[in-house]
């Protein structure tokens, strides 16, 4: 027999947002599993990639084959596609900052100091 539990849990509400971005319902990450790259530490080290934690961000450069393309129609007259692409190059780079803030920052450190 299953734990009262566990169903409990699967039929729990959505939890209130006080957040004034997101009032009501929270919103779902847009983002599905299927959008992530795992890397081992074999390839990580290859790509330079040393020690990261949780939330650093990355600038990546790509090139993928697609290796399969599959369309279906339903019933309900909603059509899906799905697109396979399978990785053949990878670059990774720590992003320093936050792209175009720290961009700036480094130009003005790096300025030649203004004379009088």
């Amino acid at each position: 027999m299953a734990d009262p539990q566990l169903f409990d849990m699967a039929r729990a509400p959505l939890k209130e947002s006080t957040s004034p971005k997101t009032v009501g319902k929270e919103v779902p990450n847009p983002y599905s599993y299927e959008h992530r790259i795992t890397l081992n530490s074999e390839d990580a080290s290859k790509l330079g990639i040393g020690d990261v934690k949780v939330g650093d961000v990355f600038d990546t450069q790509g090139e993928g084959h697609v290796t399969s393309v599959e369309q279906t129609d339903s019933e309900n007259g909603k059509s899906a596609k799905r697109i396979g692409i399978q990785l053949k190059r990878l670059a990774a780079k720590k992003r320093k900052g936050n792209g175009a803030q720290s961009a700036l920052e480094e130009g003005i450190a790096s300025a030649p100091a203004e004379e009088e």
